[in-house]
């Protein structure tokens, strides 16, 4: 087991957040202790849970300022400006980011998490504002929202939304930057298959680098809004180097049966299909 396991947490490193005696609200709250931060938090949908599940970890009293939950309406309007209300209601994005900004304030905390909704979950984590960076040089009164969907009862509903929403905040202190990204996940795609051409470009001619991040565009934060190519959540790809390592295929399965079944009616519409292809 010594010599397998560093074999396996290199391949899943980046959701490995400990070991056997490592709890994962300890973890984040270790994180935000090291850091200096202080965390509050504001919750409608998962009742309370959240701010349960902070406090699991011994000591906590030495980062989490406060937790709100704001179920009822009118009281909601208390936290939030009953013009946010007015125009997009208790279940929008806008509201929750304006109960995550109230909450943070209210505790004077650095770092604020919200969730929403009954059955669609918007979990907003806020940073310091108007102040010094924030994690990993996350600029100041940056918010990021993360929206879930569940099937599945109201009580395993609210848990799984509380250890989502504690989920997020932890990815907000490991996420990689550009460099680091470039220095991990990218050159272990290269090293895996090296991209196909030297260069790859436009028809215009244009260079095209690998990826674009925050150095290329300027108020622009490739981690709140799209992280990067072959790193959760995947937004830009499954693939660090996608089809400049390998071009596109496209996989199909058809039917439950076995091959010889399967066989003659793929070959009927390949034949049908294939004259409009020519």
């Amino acid at each position: 087991m010594d010599a397998f396991e560093p074999r396996v947490r290199e391949r899943v490193a980046e959701w490995v957040y400990g070991t056997e005696t490592d709890s994962f609200p300890s973890v984040v709250g270790g994180l935000l202790r090291g850091q200096g931060l202080s965390l509050a938090v504001a919750e409608s949908a998962t009742g309370g849970q959240l701010a349960s599940l902070i406090t699991e970890a011994p000591g906590a009293s030495d980062y989490f300022t406060a937790g709100y939950v704001v179920y009822f309406t009118p009281r909601k309007s208390a936290r939030v400006s009953p013009t946010v209300l007015d125009e997009h209601g208790t279940i929008a994005q806008v509201t929750t980011q304006a109960l995550a900004s109230a909450a943070r304030e209210r505790a004077a905390a650095d770092v604020a998490v919200g969730d929403e909704q009954a059955w669609l979950d918007r979990i907003i984590a806020e940073g310091k504002t108007g102040g010094p960076s924030v994690h990993r040089g996350r600029r100041a009164g940056r918010q990021t929202c993360y929206e879930t969907r569940y099937s599945t009862t109201r009580t395993e509903y609210k848990r799984r939304g509380a250890l989502e929403a504690l989920y997020h905040l932890w990815r907000s202190f490991v996420s990689s930057s550009a460099e680091e990204w470039r220095a991990t996940t990218l050159k272990k795609a290269l090293e895996r298959a090296p991209e196909r051409d030297d260069l790859f470009e436009t028809t215009s001619h244009i260079p095209l680098q690998p990826a674009y991040t925050s150095e290329d565009l300027r108020d622009w934060d490739e981690r709140e809004r799209l992280a990067y190519p072959g790193e959760y959540p995947y937004t830009r790809g499954t693939q660090a180097t996608m089809y400049r390592g390998r071009l596109w295929t496209m996989r199909q399965y058809a039917g439950y049966a076995s091959a010889e079944d399967r066989t003659p009616p793929i070959v009927i519409c390949s034949n049908a299909a294939r004259p409009a292809c020519q």
